[in-house]
Formats: C-alpha cells, sequence, structure tokens
C-alpha cells in the first residue's frame, strides 16, 4: 500500500500545477483581458477621500470606450493600464489640462475600482486602497 503513495503524490503535484498553470495568464494577455473588460457603460457608485465616503450626484454612466474615457458623448480623459506590477495601475491623462494622474485598480467582473492619487505636487502612486494622503477611491458597476 505504501509503495503507492509516492505516485499518488507525484499524480496529485502534476495535477495542481496543471490547474494554476490554466489560470495564469501571461501580464500582456490580463492587459488585453481588462482592456476588453473595461469596455462599455460604468456608472459611478461611490468615492472616498480623506477616509470617508463623498456624496456623489446622479451622473450619466462612463463610457470605457478603447482607451478612452468618455461622459455624454465627449472625452474626458485617455487611460492606459498595466498588471506587470504587485498592483494592476492605471495612468489616466485628462483632456483639460493635460494632466496625468497615476493610480492602481481592481476589475471584477461588474464591479471597476480605482484609488487614484489627486494631490497636489509630484504625482505618487498608490500601492494599496487608502484614501488618505491625496488618493481617492472611486467604485463603479457596469452597466447593464
Amino acid at each position: 500500500m505504501l509503495r503507492f503513495v509516492p505516485r499518488a503524490l507525484a499524480i496529485a503535484l502534476t495535477l495542481c500545477a496543471l490547474a494554476a498553470a490554466e489560470d495564469k495568464d501571461t501580464p500582456e494577455e490580463k492587459v488585453k483581458k481588462d482592456q476588453k473588460n473595461l469596455q462599455g457603460k460604468w456608472r459611478l457608485t461611490a468615492v472616498e477621500k480623506g477616509g470617508e465616503s463623498v456624496d456623489i450626484p446622479q451622473f450619466e454612466p462612463f463610457t470605457f470606450k478603447d482607451q478612452k474615457i468618455l461622459h455624454k458623448d465627449k472625452e474626458h480623459a485617455s487611460f492606459k493600464i498595466d498588471v506587470g506590477t504587485d498592483n494592476s495601475i492605471i495612468d489616466l491623462t485628462m483632456v483639460e489640462g493635460d494632466r496625468k494622474i497615476e493610480g492602481i485598480y481592481t476589475l471584477n467582473g461588474d464591479e471597476f475600482k480605482m484609488c487614484l492619487f489627486m494631490g497636489d505636487g509630484a504625482s505618487e502612486r498608490p500601492s494599496k486602497f487608502n484614501s488618505e494622503g491625496g488618493c481617492v477611491i472611486v467604485t463603479m458597476k457596469r452597466e447593464p
């Protein structure tokens, strides 16, 4: 009976490795997947600044099209994402003022969450989701 243990263990480890390999996308594949999944209409559902929720008015949904963010068919920003670091990162370039905003994001199904550095002075990309120190957390839900 004990002679089958090494063989069973080897089979189990092989199956685990194959399952892990199937779930792993390369960074380039993840960027393409996230880029595709961001396309469409997104409604702003929550904003947090300084550790507190901010009241938000009802906006028309934002549209993510290609690498642009539109509101009422007007371009407000372009965006670029990357996943090759500890956090998935997003860079927004605002149309007005050509201001660049650095942040991190998560995209889970129909929820898109960003933590953006909105402070003055030199830009400092957030390393975690925290609305202190000039950062703002923005949460959006996909529109059906």
